[in-house]
């Protein structure tokens, strides 16, 4: 256990030295509280994801902007602003991330205790709400970036304060995949923000059981 704790300082050391560069993604804000992600999967198609599920989506013709569709789908990016509409609900306005005023950020702090480095794999990060029992946790922030040399490091998750609410409860989950398959995640929730917890959050992965 000792040697085990000594990698995991060492992990964290070394963290800041290692270079971990983002995703070829783009992040929206929607009006629903959720963050979509874009990812340019070829000329004239994206990836469109909300949470664990993603869309194919191919260019459509547009009389302004570029419009992506998929079966009852669209994304519509526009005038620096996209508009996402399902089948016959209202359409959802989103906006780019870094145009939303964010005054707070909560930092993750992620590590394993394996012995082994994952250089290349896939990080990603979220803030959050999973108040509600009966839906789906709602994202409030959430970064996603390739290891250069796989070591842990910390995460720094932006959010708007006036999107916290003190009733409700708010936590960090992380996945660790390579090569589109899942390797670790954390399984205890690491609660943030409201109820006593604080803007850090130390998150532990572990190995997923096959």
């Amino acid at each position: 256990m000792k040697n085990l704790s000594l990698i995991c300082v060492s992990l964290f050391a070394a963290a800041g030295s290692v270079a971990a560069h983002a995703a070829d993604v783009y992040r929206y804000q929607c009006d629903d509280q959720q963050v979509r992600t874009v990812t340019m999967a070829g000329e004239g198609s994206i990836w469109l994801a909300e949470g664990h599920s993603k869309q194919f989506m191919q260019q459509a013709v547009s009389a302004s902007g570029v419009r992506y569709t998929a079966g009852k789908t669209e994304w519509w990016e526009h005038g620096g602003e996209a508009t996402l509409t399902v089948g016959k609900a209202a359409p959802v306005k989103c906006v780019p991330q870094e145009q939303v005023a964010t005054d707070g950020k909560v930092a993750a702090r992620i590590s394993w205790l394996q012995r082994r480095l994952f250089p290349g794999a896939t990080l990603e990060v979220k803030l959050l709400d999973v108040s509600r029992a009966d839906a789906p946790a709602v994202t409030i922030s959430e970064k996603t970036m390739v290891l250069a040399e796989g070591a842990p490091l910390t995460v720094e998750l932006p959010f708007a304060r006036k999107q916290i609410d003190p009733r409700m409860t708010y936590s960090v989950q992380a996945r660790l995949t390579q090569d589109g398959k899942l390797l670790m995640l954390n399984t205890t929730r690491t609660t943030v923000l409201t109820h006593g917890a604080g803007e850090t959050a130390d998150v532990l992965l572990v190995p997923v059981q096959r």
